[in-house]
């Protein structure tokens, strides 16, 4: 059996696959798979967890990192949005996007305490795991031992055929009897690790396996609260950024309402912190320090003794229990698993695909949306967008690079160990994202809780789209043998410079086009005029300003196959200049000339002669 490499796009038999190489949700099914009479894997399926335990078997699966729960729901809410807006789309004309972000009902369900959270409460303000803890119920074990006769108080019932067969132990032999020196005697010792113990140590880890997650996610919802609330206030922020944000946030909550769930959030998160150093301070001494990690090991589905049924403290165990693994959703078969990771994998596909829309509409594209294809149009642009179901990738074409963009949507966190497997067209948009990948032009953060999501992806995007222009921009044009008539047309012509070559160094006027169309035609070469339109229009697009659109003020550098174009509707300034080594690099900024920390698609640079 094959499986296909998401990120290289090869094919490789199961047993050349090295699993120790392999990252999260790297590999996907290049054919059907037959799981259980009830489960086929469709081709295409990429492989979680689970689907590994399927093909590579269960001991060969990796520890796959967790990921915010408030983000996952997130992403299935607005996939879900997405998905009605399509079905929509045609009834409803100019309708809105689904807002990328976190919607506000997920924020007010974080902030309220679990079910289980509300029971562990109550459980530790009664003082139930303390009094377990500090006088735990226990066994009394009788085991057989030869010892003193004065020591002996409770004589075991093989004590006198013991006895009758071992002369050693007897004291004195006389006519009414032996007199023994050691008896076998029953001894009995305290049994702490019962069954009803075990479950009150295993429970612990489980709550505090459960709390650390809470806390990290709560911590991550206050993170992207405090973020979008100190927007308004962040001076180092250039303001069209800012205000781009604030109207994006405002889509979902507004000041007010971020402050009061920020502070509901910031509750429920001390209270879990304060149960979370309780349960540390209970592993710390007593009961759960006398239990091995062996003993630990308890299977979901526990036995109902009298103890853990009826005790007044050990029954609040069996409770605790059941919230948990209601609370955690650990009662899935392997199958339903598996139907999980691949609906998320669909929810998140799609989620990237809004993704994908909400940018190229930012950039002034006009977008149409049929089934899985997506088509864009700004001046001479023309952007396709195809989904392929088999790598479960999006493809983003361009009529102005000759290379395709293929868009990963990745459901992992994504770790330096896929840092080797990424390359210039491939972007990684993941639901998390190591700290040591944040900076890589390749991988981006394509998560709810991320403020700045739409952004960070319309910059990747728009390095894509103009690099292959910028780079052409000067360029001595591929025209063959021209022929004299046409020569002398296209030394007439303002816009070209014939010093090295003929080169498109400004937007050409109509007339002088039509007067080039109607030589080029006399003289059958078509291809001359198709090579001069085509470099017209690229010069044309970076006539009209890169991030609004409006016509800007062109000043062309021929010399060094430079540029500067400045716009007074959105206040940018773009230009080509050459470094130190002559080598040409790209830059946008405000035209203000200030210096800010963040100014997203207003502040943009790349190497143009890579």
């Amino acid at each position: 059996m094959k499986l296909l490499d998401r990120f290289s796009l090869q094919k490789a038999d199961i047993e050349d696959i090295d699993f120790d190489q392999v990252v999260p949700y790297q590999y996907c099914l290049t054919e059907n798979l037959r799981v259980s009479s009830k489960l086929t894997l469709p081709s295409g399926t990429v492989l979680g967890k689970d689907g590994w335990s399927v093909v590579f078997g269960k001991a060969t699966v990796k520890k796959y990192p967790t990921i915010n729960d408030i983000a996952l729901e997130a992403v299935i809410q607005i996939s879900n949005a997405f998905i009605s807006w399509q079905d929509t789309r045609l009834e409803e004309s100019g309708s809105k996007l689904p807002n990328p972000l976190v919607p506000s009902n997920l924020f007010q369900q974080s902030a309220k305490l679990t079910d289980f959270e509300v029971v562990l409460e109550r459980v530790m303000v009664a003082k139930h795991l303390y009094q377990i803890n500090n006088q735990p119920r226990m066994d009394i074990q009788y085991r057989e031992e030869l010892v003193a006769t004065s020591r002996a108080k409770k004589i075991s019932n093989r004590a006198h055929r013991y006895l009758a067969s071992h002369s050693e132990t007897w004291q004195e032999k006389t006519l009414s009897g032996i007199y023994p020196k050691k008896l076998l005697a029953k001894v009995s010792d305290d049994e702490i690790a019962i069954y009803e113990n075990r479950v009150y140590a295993r429970l612990l880890d489980k709550i505090q396996l459960y709390l650390k997650r809470r806390l990290k996610n709560l911590q991550e919802d206050k993170n992207s609260l405090v973020d979008a609330l100190s927007i308004e206030q962040n001076e180092n922020m250039y303001f069209r950024l800012r205000d781009s944000l604030c109207m994006l946030w405002g889509d979902n909550l507004t000041h007010d309402e971020a402050e009061r769930l920020l502070d509901h959030i910031n509750d429920t998160y001390l209270q879990n912190l304060a149960m979370d150093k309780k349960i540390s301070n209970l592993k710390k001494i007593g009961l759960y320090s006398q239990i091995t990690e062996k003993q630990k090991i308890i299977p979901n589905q526990l036995h109902n003794t009298n103890i853990l049924l009826h005790d007044q403290h050990y029954r609040h165990l069996r409770r605790l229990w059941v919230e948990l693994h209601r609370a955690t959703q650990k009662r899935k078969t392997l199958e339903e698993r598996i139907i999980i990771t691949m609906e998320f994998q669909q929810s998140y596909n799609q989620y990237v695909s809004l993704l994908i829309l909400y940018t190229l509409e930012g950039l002034g594209f006009q977008v149409e949306v049929r089934d899985q294809a997506i088509n864009a149009y700004r001046n001479a642009f023309k952007i396709e967008i195809n989904v392929d179901e088999y790598s479960n990738c999006w493809y983003i074409k361009s009529n102005y690079n000759a290379h395709l963009l293929r868009v990963l949507p990745y459901t992992s966190l994504a770790e330096e160990s896929i840092a080797v497997l990424v390359n210039d067209n491939l972007l990684v948009c993941a639901i998390d994202i190591d700290e040591s990948l944040s900076k890589l032009d390749n991988t981006l953060l394509a998560n709810p809780l991320n403020l700045e999501v739409i952004e960070s992806f319309t910059v990747r995007l728009f390095k894509w789209l103009y690099l292959p222009i910028v780079q052409g921009y000067g360029d001595a044009l591929n025209l063959g043998r021209v022929p004299t008539s046409i020569t002398n047309v296209l030394n007439n012509i303002q816009a070209l410079n014939a010093d090295d070559g003929y080169a498109v160094e400004n937007e050409i006027f109509d007339k002088d086009l039509k007067e080039i169309e109607s030589e080029c035609k006399q003289s059958n070469t078509d291809e001359i005029y198709a090579e001069i339109v085509l470099k017209h229009e690229q010069v044309k697009i970076l006539k009209q300003c890169l991030v609004c659109n409006k016509e800007v003020d062109f000043e062309p550098r021929i010399s060094n196959r430079t540029f500067v174009a400045e716009c007074y509707q959105c206040a940018s300034v773009y230009k080509t200049e050459s470094d130190s080594q002559g080598k040409r690099v790209f830059t946008l900024t405000p035209s203000n000339q200030n210096s800010y920390d963040r100014a997203g698609r207003w502040h943009v640079s790349f190497s143009v002669d890579l």
